[in-house]
């Protein structure tokens, strides 16, 4: 079977780990071919073929490619290049990279964090505040025309998480399209092969690892200073791991405490091993669909605390995997990380039956599967 990925952008090393889809569908006995704005990735083993946004908005350009089935990714965007994907005979699967609270109007609570809340300064806040009001009561209708268009346009609209599905329900519903969920399938994020094999230490210490591109202000690098500062005023023995871009900007303020240490960026291979040591996994996002960082630390057996969001609440499941603050503040997200620190010193974590339940559900090779089956079933009917 001829199995595209499309990709409106340039294709190059992101998180989603397109060259182990590559890997996995080659040895499926697939051939896998990259559509992409331009090859920055160098040697993709398979064909890359670059194209534009006019070329992939026409049903002869993928006439040609003769593809039976096409993973895109193109972030609700592009419903043209998919109405011309499918009028040519191509069975399309869109992977979302989000939560299902995309739409200002049907979610004001979590597009208002993500939107105002990072706010710097009454200025900055006022302009935030100024936008989101006219998204949510003008703006809104063209945005979720646009959502709504890729998913019609979907054969199959894959997210990452079962908390994603019920939020697109709450989406459907306020447009009485509720037929469309019949489209929307669960499939978790895949990780990097490294982390499915690596080792899985006795993690005796109270090590906390926290990465992020710090720079970007829906990390909250200030909350997580506040929530450090409060968690090592109650557990002077906690450690704290900081790495991703940025470290010194964001964590310089915490300089008075030996226990943080900044790593700053780190190669990703040597990343399953730091893991291998650590208890917890501590994030301060605003926003994630599913957080990769997360699933690749469960896949080392280690545990996640992060704030009440879809993607967290999803992975944590229930206090299986770790806990969630009770609340978007500071104080909550140290306390979620006291008490998670507590389970680690008592007994109540298996580190080896975490690192197995996850790492046979998010490997690239049970993502591609799932996908296909996904096809194989709808395609069928």
């Amino acid at each position: 079977m001829r199995v595209g990925i499309f990709l409106p952008k340039a294709f190059r090393p992101y998180s989603v780990d397109f060259e182990g889809y590559v890997k996995q569908l080659l040895l499926a006995g697939h051939e896998p071919v990259v559509v992409c704005r331009s090859n920055e990735s160098g040697e993709a083993g398979c064909s890359v073929i670059e194209t534009t946004e006019e070329e992939e908005q026409t049903q002869e350009f993928w006439k040609g490619l003769k593809l039976d089935l096409c993973i895109c990714y193109t972030w609700l965007r592009l419903p043209h290049a998919l109405r011309a994907m499918r009028a040519a005979g191509t069975f399309v699967l869109s992977r979302a990279d989000s939560d299902g609270q995309f739409s200002y109007r049907v979610h004001p609570a979590a597009t208002y964090r993500t939107l105002v809340s990072i706010a710097r300064g009454p200025g900055d806040y006022l302009r935030r505040l100024r936008h989101f009001l006219r998204c949510c009561f003008f703006f809104y209708r063209e945005f979720d025309r646009e959502s709504l268009a890729v998913i019609e346009a979907s054969d199959a609209f894959v997210v990452e998480t079962g908390g994603a599905r019920e939020n697109l329900t709450k989406f459907f519903r306020h447009y009485r399209c509720g037929h469309l969920l019949e489209r929307v399938r669960v499939v978790a994020h895949s990780v990097p092969d490294g982390f499915l094999s690596g080792p899985i230490g006795r993690k005796e210490r109270p090590l906390i690892y926290c990465a992020g591109r710090w720079d970007d202000r829906l990390k909250d690098a200030p909350l997580l200073c506040r929530a450090i500062s409060r968690i090592l005023s109650r557990e002077p023995e906690a450690e704290f791991l900081m790495t991703g871009s940025c470290v010194e900007e964001a964590f310089g303020g915490l300089s008075e405490f030996p226990q943080v240490r900044l790593l700053g960026r780190l190669p990703r291979e040597s990343l399953p091993a730091l893991l291998a040591e650590c208890q917890i996994h501590l994030s301060s996002s605003i926003s994630e669909s599913q957080p990769i960082g997360a699933l690749e630390a469960l896949c080392c057996g280690t545990t996640v605390v992060g704030k009440p969001i879809t993607g967290f609440e999803d992975v944590v499941d229930g206090g299986r995997f770790g806990a969630v603050a009770a609340d978007h503040s500071s104080a909550s997200l140290a306390t979620a990380t006291l008490d998670e620190l507590r389970r680690w010193k008592n007994g109540g974590r298996d580190q080896s039956a975490i690192a197995a339940h996850w790492r046979e559900r998010v490997g690239n090779m049970a993502e591609i599967r799932k996908l296909l089956e996904i096809y194989a079933e709808q395609s069928s009917r």
